[in-house]
């Protein structure tokens, strides 16, 4: 007796479900400060530390970084950028 071969089949159909998170929930999962060895890290892996500082800075000292929001102070402070422009001019020079 010849045996035949076992045939297989197979489907590719994943089922994926999405559940919103909100509230409390959302704040707790998604928004939190950032620790500052993260930052570093990133800066460190060559991420340009003027991107870097501007998505995760909210200010360094008193010089406050830009907000998306209206209000006053929502353009930053002028010596913000002027900072981080010159931070990132020394990391394009490999200083450490």
């Amino acid at each position: 007796m010849r045996k035949r071969p076992a045939a297989s089949r197979t489907r590719n159909h994943p089922t994926f479900t999405f559940t919103p998170t909100t509230g409390d929930a959302y704040a707790s999962a998604y928004i939190r400060p950032l620790s500052p060895n993260l930052v570093l890290l990133l800066a460190e892996s060559g991420m340009p530390i003027d991107l870097l500082l501007r998505i995760t800075a909210q200010s360094i000292s008193d010089l406050q970084n830009g907000t998306a929001l209206d209000g006053p102070n929502s353009s930053g402070s002028p010596q913000f950028f002027e900072l981080i422009q010159a931070l990132r001019r020394l990391q394009m020079t490999g200083a450490s």
